[in-house]
Order: structure tokens, then sequence, then C-alpha cells
């Protein structure tokens, strides 16, 4: 990438938040981005016989984009509704201890800031994370490497509305669940001024979850995630690379639990 998102959102910053659809859509383009990352450019960080996380330099900040891919028995929606902003994540998320919306954009996409629990015997003390979300849906066939075509849809209201958004004619269409074949959900942390002395405000670069239907069986997804997250403070980095690699192989096991009870 020429422009890292980190120095296109200090202008949001200085402008103010205004543009919710540019932003969204300069989000959703950069976890295309890294969804489309050669793999010779990512080495090993952990793998299990379900879960494989890798990772490389970050071009955000001074750390590491995670990537994590794994199989989850249950269909995109399914999954889809377990792992974007909502009242099950708590359920089954044992590193989330809380979770509030704390704004609305546009039925398709929020503000929400979550809590997280220590890590590595309180090394890692809670986090707090402000962050914009904003869920996405693409036809089949153009996740890997076609991104004119766009689906956005509101996960902060029972009422889901979904936008097709054709950037090559520019036609906009109105339709409703179910989800499309593939979906990601995507997120960036936010400079929010309300603070809590009790948590450490940790930072979320662009992330996201891009879940896609294995084509030999429909029934079963491939969930694929990016991570780059900075926890700041004064933490060491050998104690960052394990958290964050366990973090991502026990998101799977909890999904998978969570799934299987649903």
């Amino acid at each position: 990438m020429t422009t890292t998102f980190a120095l296109w959102l200090r202008k949001i910053k200085m402008e103010g938040l205004t543009d919710v659809a540019s932003f969204s859509t300069k989000l959703q383009n950069t976890l295309i981005q890294y969804h489309n990352i050669e793999e010779d450019k990512w080495r090993v960080a952990k793998k299990t016989k379900d879960v494989t996380v890798w990772r490389k330099p970050s071009e955000e900040f001074n750390g590491y984009l995670y990537k994590a891919q794994g199989v989850v028995d249950d269909i995109v929606n399914n999954v889809i509704d377990h792992i974007r902003p909502g009242p099950w994540r708590l359920d089954w998320d044992r590193l989330m201890t809380s979770l509030d919306i704390l704004e609305h954009f546009e039925e398709n996409c929020c503000v929400m800031r979550y809590t997280t629990a220590g890590q590595l015997l309180n090394i890692i003390s809670p986090r707090e994370f402000v962050d914009f979300s904003y869920t996405v849906g693409y036809e089949e066939g153009l996740l890997s490497c076609d991104d004119s075509l766009y689906i956005s849809f509101s996960h902060s209201s029972p009422h889901f509305v979904w936008s097709l958004v054709d950037a090559a004619v520019g036609r906009q269409l109105k339709m409703s669940p179910p989800f499309p074949e593939s979906v990601s959900v995507n997120r960036v942390s936010l400079d929010w001024s309300e603070t809590r002395p009790e948590f450490v405000r940790g930072y979320n670069h662009p992330c996201g979850w891009f879940c896609v239907p294995l084509k030999d069986n429909p029934s079963q997804s491939l969930l694929t995630g990016y991570i780059q997250t900075d926890l700041r403070g004064m933490i060491p980095q050998s104690a960052v690379d394990t958290a964050m690699a366990s973090t991502l192989t026990n998101f799977y096991g909890d999904l998978r639990k969570a799934l299987r009870k649903a």
C-alpha cells in the first residue's frame, strides 16, 4: 500500500468522521488488500490441527499483522451472526468482557466499545477498545480479487437492509436477508475522548474476518482473520506475540463450541 490506513485516518480525525460511506469503503478495501497478500509474505506464528496463524510486519505500526485461518462446521450466516457486534459475541468469546454499541451510522455500521480480560497471568492487563465496525458481504467469486461489487448491511438493527453497490456502473439495489455467500466483518479503532482508569486503551489498526462457504461442502465455512492490535503499555514483544497467537487459536475453539450449542 502506498499510503497506510493510519495516514489516511489522521486526515479523517482532523476533519471529523462526516463521510461514513467513504470511511467504510476505505476500511473495506484495506482488508481486501490484506486478503490478497501473497502467501510467501507470511511466516507461521502458530499452528494447531485445525487453525494456522501467520504474521508479517505491519505497515500501520511497529508491530505485526496477523492472519488466522481455519474451517468452521457451520454456514456463513451463522458464523457471522456470532462474530459481528451483538449480544451473542459476549456469550462465547472468553476474551471479551463487555460490549456496548455507542453510535449507529446509516444502518450499516456502528461504533462499539468493548473490554478484554487480562492475559498471561495479567502481564497484559485488561484492555478497552473503541472501534468503528462495518460488515460487508460479497457474492461468491468476488472475494479474493474483485472489489468492484460491494454489499453492505446493518449489523446494529434487528431489521437488516442490504445495499448492493456496483462500482463499475454506479447502480444501487436493495435486498433482504439471507446473507450473501461471502461476508467480512471489518473494524478499526477510533480516538474516543472518554476513558476509564481501570483499563488501558488499546488500538486496533484495520482488522477483519472473511467468511466463505467451502465449495465442496457449503455447510462448512472457511474463516480467515486479519488482526493488527496495538496493546500499548510496557509489554515485552515476546508476550505480545504469544498472546496474539494464542488468542486467535482460542477464538476458533470458542466459536466452534458456541456454534455446536446454537
